[in-house]
């Protein structure tokens, strides 16, 4: 488990890890399925559809990493839960090096602290411009004999900063060292928005993806859907190549994004991620009170031992406390949705016949309290 142990060496707050696991059955088996909504892998019977490809001596690697999401976020991901928790290997005491999405992929990519890898923040000039991805974890497996993919969000600006390790690149289609396979979603491409190829990494239902070098439009598509899609790809052409590979499968979920929807919270700045109509209102009723608001509905009074930005905070107000519900229901069901994907992916590893020298990585970018 060496392997593993140099991975998750500055993961963020969450992160399990499994190296062979049990199928789940559906936590949702009266959900209404179509071509785009995935069922939840079978169960531990299910035989292999495929013959098993030859043994190779280092294991594969498939890291799953998602945006913004708390530890107690979990209980919304069945197929993940259920998929660890047999076999897998729960890290409870490991930390995100900043707390913030940008320095700490950078610092998952690289091995590096941001003092060492200069992103220490999501703006010019300390974002993804400042990151020198021309050696990263991809191209060091590479250098291992793994074939490498990465699908997904990058760092933030992606598609808008000019690349350090390559300035002229068009930010858009620029595909760093170390990758086979290459399926990021550039942050904004420049073309208008009737333009079948307009989308961003924080539009849930118009995702451009960066496919090795050529844009692919996928408006009025569910990012959950696409990304997954997108891994399927990658994965099935690694299987069988006699070679370890590693995919590094990054979702949008729970972090906020467009389009705004019709029962968004109002209040001031508060920003939510986008769901499929199919899960609006699941968790109504088992979620009554928002992330970090305590049962007397007041976070910590005393706060003068606190930062600054802390101790100027207003005690909150009955709004508030009704956007920040309508927030913490929102992000639920955008993590359940994501979840009932990602089990068409370990679907895969076990029809495949892949999962028992599959080591598999569950984390976040970075912790998230309101």
């Amino acid at each position: 488990m060496a392997r593993a142990r140099t991975l998750v060496a500055v993961s963020a707050a969450i992160l399990a890890v499994a190296t062979s696991a049990h199928v789940l059955e559906s936590a949702n088996a009266d959900h209404r399925h179509t071509a785009s909504t995935a069922p939840a892998w079978p169960g531990s019977g299910s035989p292999a559809l495929a013959p098993v490809p030859p043994r190779v001596d280092k294991p594969n690697i498939l890291l799953v990493m998602t945006d913004d999401m708390r530890a107690d976020d979990l209980k919304w991901m069945p197929n993940t839960r259920a998929f660890f928790a047999e076999h897998g290997t729960d890290f409870r005491n490991s930390f995100a090096p900043t707390p913030l999405c940008c320095p700490n992929r950078a610092s998952y990519l690289s091995g590096k602290y941001a003092h060492n890898h200069h992103v220490w923040w999501h703006e010019t000039p300390w974002g993804y411009g400042a990151f020198d991805d021309s050696h990263t974890i991809g191209g060091a497996l590479q250098q291992a004999g793994y074939q490498t993919g990465y699908v997904g969000k990058y760092l933030n600006r992606y598609g808008i900063a000019a690349p350090k390790a390559d300035p002229t690149a068009a930010p858009w289609t620029y595909v760093p060292n170390g990758w086979d396979d290459w399926r990021a979603t550039p942050d904004a491409v420049p073309v208008p928005m009737s333009n079948p190829l307009w989308g961003s990494t924080y539009n849930y239902f118009a995702t451009t993806v960066n496919d090795n070098g050529v844009l692919e439009g996928h408006q009025g598509q569910y990012n959950s859907n696409v990304l997954v899609d997108e891994g399927l790809d990658v994965l099935r052409q690694f299987e069988g190549g006699g070679k370890p590979w590693y995919l590094q499968l990054n979702s949008l979920a729970p972090h906020h994004g467009d389009p705004v929807e019709s029962d968004d919270p109002i209040g001031d700045g508060m920003e939510t991620p986008a769901r499929p109509d199919w899960v609006k209102g699941r968790f109504d009723t088992e979620i009554q009170r928002g992330l970090g608001v305590p049962v007397d509905g007041q976070p910590e009074r005393d706060v003068r031992d606190k930062a600054r930005i802390t101790r100027r905070m207003k005690p909150l107000t009955d709004s508030d406390r009704s956007d920040i519900l309508a927030l913490s229901r929102q992000r639920a069901e955008t993590l359940f949705a994501f979840d009932r994907q990602l089990g068409r992916v370990l679907h895969e590893l076990q029809t495949s016949g892949q999962l028992d020298h599959t080591i598999v990585a569950f984390t976040s970018d970075n912790g998230y309290m309101e």
